[in-house]
């Protein structure tokens, strides 16, 4: 079930961190934006970590992330293509899979594939005006099906 785009979309906008760091909303955060603790300001354990362990972690999270769509989207997840799956995946990495489900309107849209309107849907929320270049990056790659040009760019994605 593995989508390497999202992967690799993920490791672009995270950025990795071997050392705890607060995140934008104050929760404790390591590697390739692991959250470490779900109360903001909760102090930064002395600990390091290094990528492989973390590219792990990533993976069973996409994976677990793939699961929870197919259970509870599978006609909205079966009419994106692996570039806008990676889209939901990294959206949901961010706010959590229970976050993207609230995103009615972007779902009732991809279940008739309209596109155009699922992006407009993700740029119409809280989580667009919290990181405005990663919202607007993915609600492009929504809109159009492929990767964003910043990924290409910056990761070489294809």
């Amino acid at each position: 079930m593995q989508n390497s785009f999202a992967e690799k979309m993920l490791m672009l906008d995270e950025g990795f961190r071997s050392k705890p760091y607060y995140c934008t909303e104050g929760f404790a955060t390591i590697g390739y934006g692991r959250k470490l603790s779900d109360i903001p300001k909760t102090p930064l354990p002395n600990i390091v970590t290094n990528k492989d362990d973390e590219r792990k972690f990533m993976k069973e999270r996409i994976n677990e992330i793939i699961g929870r769509f197919i259970a509870h989207k599978l006609k909205a997840w079966n009419n994106c293509n692996i570039q806008q799956q990676a889209v939901l995946i990294s959206m949901a990495y961010q706010i959590g899979v229970t976050g993207v489900l609230k995103f009615n309107k972007m779902w009732i849209a991809l279940e008739v594939a309209d596109f155009r309107k699922a992006a407009d849907e993700m740029l119409d929320s809280k989580w667009a005006k919290q990181t405005p270049n990663r919202a607007r990056r993915l609600a492009n790659t929504m809109r159009v099906g492929m990767i964003d040009d910043y990924y290409l760019m910056q990761g070489n994605l294809l």
